[in-house]
């Protein structure tokens, strides 16, 4: 919507025919007719099931094709259609004019149109063209409308920063009667859904401050400068000050003192061509940032991550054996459709763990009788390598005459040079099939289940691993005693277990894993603890959202989101033992969280549209190697009254681990409520990827959806054992070694009682907050008892111990009711 209120951002169409391309104007798009609300809904269309149009082809044939666009909106294809996924995305930034006519080209005439057809015409910035025939006038009128709104957008999200654009979508929100001014009841309600809780004596005061000519109402201009005060946050200008100070001018942070805080603060040595571009990003142009700047640079996600981003694209190898990794997997209970099973493999789920049985006299799956095997198969032919170029592993599990079935459906929709079964794979050494050497292949793998074992010895030549006895099996793993399956193939080997073998008896499945390859069968059953415990392959379901796969996505959308992940170093090398017997534990990592400050917490989705304000606080816990997430307590803050927008903690824990590489820190935001907190959004750092320094913790909201304005500023320290990512190329190796943090003044911190505090009158109050000192060098905490501060339910503010993760603690409490 705030299209309409930027003017001047494209020329009056002239109404000309879809002719030669040479004859055409450059850079014309229409302006746009249609409401606002007419427009949402041909969005909502073609982001959905998408538009229908005639589409003509170079010879002037029409195809009817369906125009979908991605939830985005920066790009669109043409459906039905063979290309590959890649190929049929087309940037909407990439159509540089829109053409409007009631006339035709001679080439559409000699194809028997006639004079009253309906046309418009895309030409692409290569100067190509896309032509399209409609019904009607009306139909022709709203696609043209609909891609102009697509151009004009794309056009200002390039030519506008994105703190720019926001503040014209808020402000048009906000302006209710659209006359193009805020009244001050209109900011009022404004506020009041951005979670701020204001007196209106302040909010008046900031309102009359910058209503420069008096009139009583804010425009455009003085809007921005009434949420830059509102925005600023007073904690953070000690620190600003501090750098800021060098070139003389306090009120501004030159390139050469911004990259100095980078270097100290934030252990990046950056070069100054990066250090000035970050200026003149938040400075909008200007070559320095003002404090404003700087705050925004500090609570932005994207742009101060506390995720390493030079672990999102590819970084760790992948010429080690399949055993060395993990691999991202999903159950048959996510592929309800053809278009599921194209998302699943987009979103570069590596396996796939079916389980067939026969229905009506042939083999389906056993959580979706009516989608078809064939289908199945012909799909993740066509979709297998369009995300990642490593190896699928099908895993088929049933009868022993279901899977061989099913195995003779693949083979007939896959194809032979992309499929590869376990008697092919039995020809290499193991050490020689990598993700690498096996790119683009499917590897399809037979399980049979127990009671069929007998009758497996007669059908190697199905391709599906050859079976042993369970007696002979359970020899070979010290007699267990559980039931579980192993099958060899020659030098490779591949086991499936139940999840209760892998939590009984970790360390024997680990011992036995690095040779082979491991299946859980537990598709819902502690995806990351099966992992530590041993198996390569633990499926989830990734269609439902949950807390399970909002730990394993986080985990495995690094690495280029590619499906493979190198196992930590804790679970593929040998437990060692001391001279007297005694297993020999790694060096303790201790990590300090300093929970700073939040910006723009929303409401829970129990309470959405609703006019109460959040009472936030944050949990801190650590997902681990069993030990250490036994020895480290979940800690709390106090919750902050009626203040979602700006809210401040100042909230110190302290952590310790001996299997740092296992460890994923969880930081999880609630609504306090006396009866019961309802959790808001959670966000899962994996404690290899975590950057130290003060950053931003991007959050998604408890159902997954994004949110991509809510951070939380936190001071992470790294103190002990550097914690380092198995497969880490040598160059990135350094960056993630604890340094210490240069100037560092000594704090005390103090634990505050959960009282009611931290209104946003206060936060905008820049006079009267102190600064955030910079924090003292971690230490491990001595084994002293302190006055624990009288807090809610479930607000026990602890800290653990070196000795705490030397042993392992009690049982750590109880978790409220909002866990």
């Amino acid at each position: 919507q705030f299209l309409y209120f930027i003017e001047g951002r494209s020329a009056n169409p002239t109404m000309v025919c879809c002719g030669p391309s040479d004859e055409r104007p450059e850079g014309t798009v229409p302006k746009l007719k249609l409401p606002p609300s007419a427009l949402a809904k041909m969005i909502k269309l073609i982001t959905g099931a998408g538009v229908e149009v005639a589409k003509l082809t170079s010879g002037g044939q029409p195809r009817q094709k369906a125009v979908v666009l991605d939830r985005r909106m920066e790009y669109y294809t043409f459906l039905p259609s063979k290309k590959a996924y890649e190929d049929r995305q087309y940037p909407v930034k990439n159509i540089a004019s829109i053409l409007v006519g009631n006339e035709v080209t001679q080439k559409l005439i000699d194809n028997n149109f006639d004079d009253s057809t309906f046309c418009f015409a895309f030409i692409l910035a290569d100067g190509t063209d896309v032509n399209f025939v409609c019904n009607d006038e009306a139909q022709r009128d709203q696609l043209v409308d609909l891609f102009s709104f697509l151009v004009r957008r794309q056009k200002v999200m390039l030519d506008e920063s994105p703190h720019r654009v926001r503040l014209m979508n808020m402000w048009l929100k906000a302006d209710s009667d659209g006359n193009g001014r805020l009244t001050f009841d209109e900011l009022a309600r404004a506020l009041q859904e951005l979670n701020v809780n204001m007196e209106r004596g302040t909010m008046r005061k900031l309102f009359m401050g910058v209503d420069k000519d008096g009139s009583g109402t804010l425009d455009f201009d003085e809007f921005i400068e009434f949420f830059d005060d509102l925005t600023l946050r007073p904690e953070l200008k000690g620190l600003f000050e501090k750098f800021a100070g060098d070139g003389g001018d306090q009120y501004a942070l030159e390139p050469d003192e911004f990259r100095r805080f980078l270097k100290v603060c934030q252990l990046e040595d950056v070069s100054e061509v990066v250090a000035a571009g970050l200026c003149r990003r938040f400075g909008e142009g200007q070559p320095a940032m003002s404090l404003n700047d700087f705050c925004r640079y500090m609570v932005s996600a994207p742009e101060n991550p506390a995720l390493n981003p030079m672990h999102v694209p590819e970084f760790e190898t992948v010429d080690r054996p399949l055993h060395h990794y993990n691999i991202v997997a999903s159950s048959g209970a996510d592929l309800q459709s053809t278009s599921s099973i194209k998302s699943v493999l987009r979103h570069g789920i590596r396996a796939l763990h079916l389980k067939v049985v026969m229905h009506e006299n042939r083999p389906v799956l056993v959580d979706n009788k009516d989608l078809g095997l064939e289908s199945l198969f012909r799909c993740i032919n066509e979709a297998a390598f369009e995300s990642s170029e490593y190896p699928v592993i099908i895993s088929l599990s049933g009868e022993w005459k279901v899977v061989r079935m099913a195995t003779g459906v693949a083979k007939r929709y896959i194809s032979r040079r992309t499929l590869l079964t376990v008697p092919e794979l039995e020809k290499q050494p193991q050490k020689a099939l990598t993700p690498h050497t096996l790119s683009r292949k499917i590897i399809l793998v037979g399980f049979v289940e127990p009671e069929a074992q007998a009758d497996m010895w007669a059908t190697e030549e199905l391709g599906v691993i050859r079976g042993v006895s369970a007696a002979a099996a359970a020899s070979e793993l010290d007699d267990m005693g559980t039931p579980f399956e192993l099958r060899h193939s020659g030098n490779n080997a591949m086991l499936q277990v139940d999840a209760a073998l892998l939590t009984e008896r970790p360390e024997d499945i680990k011992k036995w894993s690095r040779d082979g390859l491991v299946v859980a069968d537990a598709p819902f059953r502690g995806v990351i603890d099966m992992m530590r415990a041993g198996a390569q392959i633990c499926p989830a379901r990734w269609t439902a959202w949950s807390e399970q796969v909002a730990s394993v996505s986080t985990y495995f959308h690094l690495n280029g989101m590619k499906g493979y992940r190198v196992r930590p170093a804790s679970v593929l090398n040998e437990t060692t033992v001391d001279e007297n017997g005694e297993e020999e534990l790694p060096p303790l990592t201790n990590l300090t969280v300093r929970v700073l400050l939040g910006t723009q917490i929303p409401q829970s989705k129990q309470d959405a549209g609703g006019r109460d304000i959040v009472d936030p606080f944050v949990r801190v816990s650590v997902i681990g190697e069993r030990r250490d997430q036994e020895a480290n307590t979940v800690g709390n803050t106090p919750y902050i009254a009626d203040n979602g927008f700006t809210p401040v903690w100042d909230e110190e824990f302290q952590f310790a681990f001996r299997y740092a590489d296992q460890a994923v820190l969880k930081m999880k935001i609630f609504d306090y409520n006396t009866t019961e907190s309802h959790g808001i959004a959670e966000a899962y750092i994996p404690l290899a990827s975590l950057r130290q320094g003060y950053r931003a913790v991007a959050f998604r909201a408890v159902d997954g959806e994004a949110l991509p304005h809510t951070s939380i500023v936190c001071h992470f320290r790294f103190r002990g054992q550097p914690v380092s990512m198995p497969g880490l190329l040598p160059m990135l190796a350094e960056s993630d070694a604890p340094v210490d943090v240069a100037e560092s003044s000594q704090r005390t911190s103090q634990k505050a009682t959960p009282q009611k505090t931290g209104s946003a009158e206060e936060a905008v109050a820049a006079e009267t907050k102190p600064a955030i000192a910079d924090p003292a060098p971690a230490v491990v905490p001595a084994h002293t008892a302190e006055p624990q501060s009288e807090l809610p339910h479930g607000h026990e503010d602890q800290s653990s111990t070196a000795e705490q993760a030397a042993e392992p603690a009690a049982e750590p409490a109880a978790e409220p009711a909002a866990e």
